[in-house]
């Protein structure tokens, strides 16, 4: 997968409800960007999807008039689009798996090697 699109509101129709495959946006504070735990999280979702997911993020706030068409309640929030439409949502921070199970929606199952599996339970060991 490239890298991590950062996605704005005038490129928010070509990027992601235009796109060919399955996108994961995160939304997130202004400023945040690329260093959101949200957004490194879904970025790790994308490596393991082996191209068939875009994963992008998007700032701004819960005022911005593109964060309040998409019902945007709280930041993160990652939604999962295909086909022009929006078919998943979690509010928060999410996990690997969560991730997953939000793609499967999408009809895509994604398989995480087992360097991943151990480095998802080192982080959940740190988080309990």
């Amino acid at each position: 997968m490239s890298n991590v699109k950062r996605i704005t509101p005038s490129s928010f129709n070509n990027e992601v409800l235009q796109a060919a495959m399955p996108v994961i946006v995160v939304f997130v504070a202004k400023g945040d960007g690329r260093n959101n735990r949200a957004v490194i999280t879904a970025i790790r979702l994308g490596k393991m999807s082996d191209g068939e997911v875009t994963v992008g993020y998007i700032e701004g706030s819960l005022e911005d008039k593109i964060f309040k068409k998409y019902r945007i309640p709280s930041i993160p929030t990652t939604v999962v689009f295909k086909g022009g439409s929006a078919i998943a949502h979690h509010y928060g921070e999410a996990s690997v798996e969560k991730l997953k199970r939000m793609l499967g929606t999408a009809g895509l199952d994604v398989e995480e090697d087992e360097e991943d599996e151990e480095e998802e339970e080192e982080g959940e060991a740190r988080r309990a």
